[in-house]
């Protein structure tokens, strides 16, 4: 067994296994050789597809009991279908991002495999380590009904717990009800219970909390006193609720405005003035409780305004007292914002700086039954808007050019207006306006800025107004193909330039060089700019002359000692042609405009005749061309066929101008081949269609006219005889090829015979053997002695095998064995069959069956013929087993007429298991073991059969 798995691997093994390594499809053969060399292959397309990627990822903190997500981050080609978690301590799910919580620390082995919908599946495995929590626990206990100390009790589970954090449930302590301490303590801000929080925190950053109730109680004979306020101070209530012989646990406050207080000594701040009921009710350690009632009255403030609430910076402001009072106004206390004050009723102030300023004014008015009186203060911002900030650009400011100014003032209330000063008699209101300076010199430039507050500022900047470069510049005419040469002349001296010389080219040198590709007049533009970057352009025109256009022609009877006469065609552009100067290439010179000339004989050479034209304008230009002088020339020729062809028909002839000249150039051929063709090719490629001798002539001209002509006979020949006969045959024979009679076996070179199949031969009426049936085109290509060569083709039939096949029943010894057909013709059909069964018996029937008369195995041999002769075989083992033995026994002990109870006692001598029975008693069959029956009559006989059936059937 030969396997292919086409990505590299084989295998010889008869059933192999194998992994591809890559996804896609595979075309997998296998190749399978008999003990006597024959083989058969068979492929198919092998789909692999690419399987899924799996991977996930986890919150960062494991700690015990903590729920933990999984996140699935798994990729593939194809959908993913199912997710299978193991989390190392016996638990799985199938959910896709699952939570789990770890109730003991260790480490984990955890495992996701991902199955796709083409059912490829991979796994990724991760150790996740889950670190142990600790057991919160406290305890605590109340002193004298006031301070609540706290004792932590926590079980550390084999850790270091590093953290605490105690949450007391009493908001109204403040940044008192929280603490980070291990035990501490706190004071409760009133009673009642309070749901007391811990929290701890190992090494691991792993925590665990517990809550806790706590109930906090308090105690009376009332009494208190308070001071007299204003409306926004604090009233102070002093509890002096005697304690001799009791212990106070509780106050309850009502301050008359539906607030409620706890505190023995509390504060509170009225939202109103007025006169208020404050009642005070007390409890003690009994749990007994009292109440007394006072009346309190709380004043009035003075009504605190000012103005006013906005200035301009630098500017003195003047603040006016605008509070409305309730009794006689006292003192004054103003803070200015800047760290100054004053005690005026009505002060000035200049802030040194712009901004907004906090402005507080305090008022004191005199109040009965208070020392200091009541006060009330007042603070607005007051905006001192700064100058605005005042600035301009302007661009290079070149004498009547526009200028443009750009405002670059700000200001945070926002630009009402703009004054712009030019300084040589014109202004604008523009915020960015554009201005022409008609005189050069120098300008102080003003701009005046005002805000929406009515502030102001200005500027003052000096500008430089520069005269404008004067463009000029030098350039002679020249004529096609020499040099312009570009002087600048700009005054004042320019510091930069560019050129454009009016045929696309440009330059950025002061005094450039050119050269015009044609001739013409070109507007060449320069621009200049100067130091101070104001810049002006001019365009001249510059001239380029052009050249005369050189050209001249002679009669081409160019034989040798024939006279050339040569005629001047050339022509002036815009101008005349004064002069002519040529030079025949021999020494030999002319001034005339159309001279004549004999050349010396010579044999083939050529001569370089120049003409050189002057026109009026100086401009010259030459031109030079090759006059060949030559002789008679010689034909010749020769020709070949290709190589391993020879001179036949159909083949290719290759004729080779090998003619000469004594003087001038070979200019003209003409072939004629002897069958009705030409050709004015110099080497021809000719086909002869028919065999025989042809004339072939081939006529040459020179250069000057002079023509030769030559001619050969040439012999082609006829292609030789071919064919072949052969004989059809089945796969496995072989097959034998036969030369036709017809052909010449003396004038014969070469056999070439090709079997269709890959295989060649090289010898006359040659065999072959093929490896698979089919049909071949198989060809005979003859060459004879004169290298003419001639093929022949025919389809050569190779008829398949039989393949051959049967099935049979299970053989049971001395029972009939049915055998089936199953052989599939090949290219004719099946006929005849030669089965033998091993135990020297045969027939030549399709379907067979056969008795074994003796147990054992036995090789059966089935020989298939088809209507072709072609012939195949294959041989099975066929088991014969031997069947089982039946008996059974009988009795009529019932007491009931006719009835008999049949048992069955059959065997099988190899211990095989009967598990089929078939009972005909009087005509009633059953398949019970072991049945009863009730015969209607008695004393008569009757048959009893029995037919059972084992395992094999």
């Amino acid at each position: 067994w030969a396997w292919d798995f086409n990505d590299g691997n084989t295998s010889n093994q008869q059933n192999p296994s194998h992994i591809f390594t890559n996804g896609g499809s595979y075309l997998v053969s296998l190749t399978v050789t008999t003990a006597g060399g024959c083989s058969s292959q068979i492929a198919h397309l092998v789909d692999v597809n690419y399987g899924p990627t799996a991977n996930f990822i986890h919150t960062s903190l494991h700690c015990t009991n903590d729920s933990i997500q999984f996140t699935d981050v798994s990729t593939g080609n194809a959908t993913i279908i199912t997710w299978e978690w193991q989390f190392g301590d016996g638990s799985s799910t199938t959910l896709r991002n699952p939570k789990h919580a770890y109730p003991t620390s260790g480490t984990y082995l955890v495992n996701l495999r991902v199955t796709d919908e083409n059912g490829c599946y991979q796994d990724k495995t991760e150790n996740l380590i889950i670190d142990q929590s600790p057991e919160a626990n406290f305890n605590w206990d109340i002193v004298n009904c006031d301070t609540t100390f706290f004792t932590d009790f926590s079980n550390n589970n084999g850790t270091n717990i590093v953290a605490w954090t105690w949450g007391f449930d009493d908001p109204a302590s403040g940044a008192q009800n929280i603490s980070f301490l291990q035990n501490p303590n706190h004071k409760f801000t009133g009673a009642g219970n309070y749901q007391v929080q811990l929290t701890v925190s190992n090494q691991h950053l792993c925590s665990d909390t517990i809550t806790q109730e706590i109930a906090y109680d308090a105690q009376p004979m009332p009494d208190f006193t308070y001071d007299t306020v204003c409306f926004g101070d604090t009233t102070h209530f002093t509890d002096i609720t005697p304690t001799d012989f009791q212990t106070i646990q509780g106050w309850e406050w009502d301050f008359g405005d539906n607030v409620i207080s706890h505190e023995q000594n509390p504060v509170h701040k009225y939202l109103a003035a007025g006169i208020y009921q404050v009642k005070l009710k007390v409890l003690n350690t009994n749990f007994c409780t009292d109440s007394i009632i006072k009346e309190i009255e709380i004043h009035a403030l003075p009504q605190v305004n000012f103005a006013p609430d906005s200035s301009c910076f630098a500017s003195e402001i003047s603040f006016i007292d605008e509070t409305v009072y309730n009794t006689i106004g006292d003192s004054w206390s103003w803070d200015f914002g800047d760290s100054n004050t004053s005690t005026d009723q009505n002060p000035n102030h200049t802030y040194a700086a712009a901004g907004t300023y906090q402005v507080s004014l305090t008022v004191t008015e005199l109040v009965e039954g208070t020392a200091a009186g009541c006060s009330n203060s007042y603070t607005k911002a007051h905006y001192v808007n700064p100058l605005p900030t005042v600035d301009f650009t302007f661009d290079t400011v070149c004498l009547g050019t526009l200028t443009q100014f750009s405002s670059l003032s700000s200001s945070p209330v926002g630009i009402e207006s703009y004054t712009w000063d030019f300084n040589d008699g014109s202004s604008s209101t523009a915020a960015n306006p554009t201005h022409i300076y008609t005189t050069a010199g120098v300008y102080q430039v003003k701009l005046i800025i005002t805000d929406l507050m009515g502030c102001t500022d200005s500027i003052e900047k000096a500008v430089n107004v520069y005269e404008i470069p004067v463009v000029s510049f030098d350039a002679p005419a020249v004529c096609l193909g020499d040099t312009t040469i570009f002087t600048d002349n700009t005054l004042p001296a320019g510091n930069s330039w560019n050129w454009s010389f009016g045929d696309g080219a440009s330059s950025t040198l002061s005094n450039p060089k050119h050269l015009y590709n044609n001739a013409g007049t070109y507007s060449v533009l320069l621009e200049v700019e100067d130091i101070h970057a104001c810049n002006s352009s001019a365009v001249q025109e510059v001239e380029v002359m052009p050249l005369p256009i050189v050209d001249f022609s002679w009669n081409f009877a160019a034989c040798a000692g024939d006279t050339v006469f040569f005629e001047d065609l050339s022509q002036g552009v815009n101008t005349t042609i004064t002069n002519w100067n040529w030079n025949f290439g021999d020494n030999t010179t002319s001034t005339e405009q159309d001279p004549k000339h004999v050349y010396v004989q010579s044999n083939d050479i050529t001569y370089e005749v120049t003409l050189i034209i002057t026109t009026a304008t100086g401009c010259i230009d030459s031109l030079m061309q090759v006059i060949n002088i030559t002789g008679i020339p010689d034909a010749q020729f020769s020709y070949t066929n290709n190589e391993g062809q020879g001179p036949c028909i159909n083949n290719q002839f290759t004729f080779s101008d090998e003619s000469s000249t004594e003087s001038g150039l070979i200019q003209n051929w003409h072939w004629d081949f002897g069958d009705a063709t030409t050709s004015n090719s110099q080497n021809p490629i000719h086909y002869f269609a028919s065999a025989g001798i042809y004339a072939v002539k081939l006529t040459v001209d020179n250069s000057a006219g002079c023509h030769d002509t030559i001619t050969q006979n040439i012999t082609v020949f006829d292609l030789p005889i071919t064919n072949f006969t052969f004989d059809s045959v089945c796969l496995g024979d072989t097959t034998h090829f036969n030369d036709s009679n017809e052909i010449n076996i003396g004038a014969t070179d070469e056999w070439n015979y090709t079997f269709g199949d890959g295989a060649s031969a090289t010898s006359s009426d040659p065999t072959h053997f093929y490896i698979s049936p089919g049909n071949y085109t198989v060809q005979l290509q003859i060459t004879d002695t004169n290298l003419c060569v001639n093929r022949m083709e025919h389809q050569v039939p190779i008829y398949g095998l039989p393949q051959v096949n049967f099935t049979f029943d299970t053989a049971c010894l001395g029972l009939p064995t049915q055998y089936t057909d199953l052989t599939q013709e090949a290219d004719h059909p099946l006929n005849t069959w030669d089965w033998s069964f091993g135990d020297g018996a045969s027939t030549t029937l399709s379907n067979p069956s056969h008795t074994f008369t003796d147990f054992g195995a036995f090789n059966t041999k089935l020989i298939i013929t088809d209507t072709w002769g072609c012939t195949d075989s294959l041989q099975k083992l066929v088991n014969v087993h031997e069947p089982p033995i039946a008996h059974f026994n009988w009795s009529d002990t019932s007491c009931t007429s006719g009835l008999i109870y049949f048992t069955d006692s059959s065997y099988h001598n190899q211990g095989h298991q009967i598990t089929d029975f078939l009972w005909t008693i009087d005509g009633f069959e059953t398949d019970t073991q072991n049945p009863q029956y009730t015969f209607p009559q008695t004393e008569i006989a009757y048959p009893i059969n029995l037919i059972i059936t084992d395992v094999r059937g």
